[in-house]
């Protein structure tokens, strides 16, 4: 159906396939499947008059200077044109994949913006009428009514991938298509959806222990807690994990490996910065003094070479 699903298809078959010399099938989207079939056909017998096929792009365009150019009829600002484009490509997309009539949309033409809309789209048909010019949609749609009277597309192995079902624009081409070749679909295996498991806590230790428990019995899976009020609680669920899951980080803690400050007060004022100060001051003979020799000496909190790193 579309241009990353072709990529994404194009992926899955050339990573199946162990010889890299095999030549992968042709993959298109359907746009440009049907496209380039009519195209190919139409060198070979002349089925009626010439037509371009717009893209979104010119699409876009075209229905920006349709309503561009009504903007002061009907009471509009130019700054609400791009809004007002979304709205009219989404609803003239959706009428044209369900097949509504013009007859249904004048029905609902009491409405003012309903009516506004259906004055919009005539314009736009007439002038693709009048150019020779074809929207996507409009071109599934003309496609199949020559695919049922020319066979253009004929005795083919087709796979399709990510049709929409619930579509009758698709399902006329699908259909059409099936009177003259053989169709497959696609379909991509889905993991079932397990079930979710409502716990309630009375409070936050009995959310703590139910984690944990979690965790043990499924030690292979990945966690994701999403709780306001284990946000406080972090550290504490993190040094119980590591308890209860990976004791080992208590038995290898070594407290003479830590040193504890408190980082709030300077640097400067830690006891092994203060002796480190001292014995550069020792180098200078005007700061040798009696106090400092004794300071230095009776000092034993020094880091020896073997863990110096």
């Amino acid at each position: 159906m579309t241009e990353n699903q072709v990529e994404d298809i194009r992926l899955i078959f050339k990573n199946n396939y162990q010889k890299k010399t095999i030549q992968l099938p042709g993959i298109y989207s359907l746009n440009r499947f049907l496209k380039k079939e009519y195209q190919e056909f139409c060198m070979i017998d002349q089925i009626g008059d010439v037509i371009n096929i717009m893209n979104g792009i010119e699409e876009r365009f075209l229905w920006e200077n349709i309503i561009k150019n009504d903007l002061k009829n009907k009471g509009f600002l130019e700054s609400q044109i791009d809004s007002i484009t979304d709205k009219i490509i989404s609803a003239d997309n959706l009428i044209r994949e369900n097949l509504i009539s013009k007859d249904e949309l004048k029905k609902n033409g009491t409405y003012q913006e309903m009516h506004y809309f259906n004055e919009w789209r005539n314009q736009f048909d007439d002038y693709c009428i009048e150019n020779k010019l074809l929207s996507r949609n409009s071109f599934i749609e003309f496609f199949t009514e020559k695919q049922r009277e020319f066979n253009i597309i004929d005795n083919q192995e087709l796979l399709l991938v990510g049709f929409d079902d619930n579509s009758l624009l698709y399902k006329n081409l699908i259909n059409s298509l099936k009177e003259r070749n053989e169709l497959k679909n696609y379909k991509i295996q889905e993991e079932k959806i397990k079930k979710r498991q409502k716990i309630e806590c009375e409070n936050v230790e009995d959310e703590i222990k139910e984690i944990i428990k979690w965790i043990k019995e499924n030690s292979k899976k990945k966690l994701l807690i999403v709780s306001p009020a284990l946000s406080r609680f972090q550290i504490k669920l993190q040094n119980e994990i590591d308890r209860e899951i990976q004791p080992n980080i208590y038995k290898e803690y070594d407290k003479n490996n830590i040193y504890n400050s408190n980082l709030k007060r300077p640097l400067s004022n830690e006891p092994i910065i203060t002796a480190a100060i001292n014995l550069l001051k020792l180098n200078n003979s005007h700061y040798i003094k009696p106090k400092l020799i004794y300071e230095s000496l009776i000092f034993n909190n020094w880091i020896d070479s073997e863990y110096y790193m």
